[in-house]
């Protein structure tokens, strides 16, 4: 999926219970999401967690680790990485 695409379709999900889309109401409710679910791409995700010292707008630090086998992207591990693990 491209990154434009995926970045839609994040912004789609937290914006899902609104009646009206503008800047204003989108940003209101990424403040108040909490745990929007996201299908098998990432984990849950609260867009208002900060994150560690100065990644404080990383608001999900899990990442998925891909390795190429045969040409094909698959997982490394089954499990995502906390990313903030590693940077603290």
């Amino acid at each position: 999926m491209p990154m434009v695409i995926f970045e839609v379709w994040v912004a789609g999900r937290a914006a899902r219970p609104l009646s009206a889309i503008y800047a204003k109401t989108v940003t209101a409710a990424l403040q108040q999401a909490k745990d929007i679910p996201m299908s098998s791409v990432m984990l849950p995700w609260t867009p208002s967690n900060p994150g560690p010292g100065t990644f404080a707008r990383v608001s999900n630090p899990h990442i998925f680790l891909s390795t190429a086998q045969n040409g094909k992207l698959m997982l490394a591990m089954p499990e995502p990485v906390d990313v903030n693990a590693l940077l603290t």
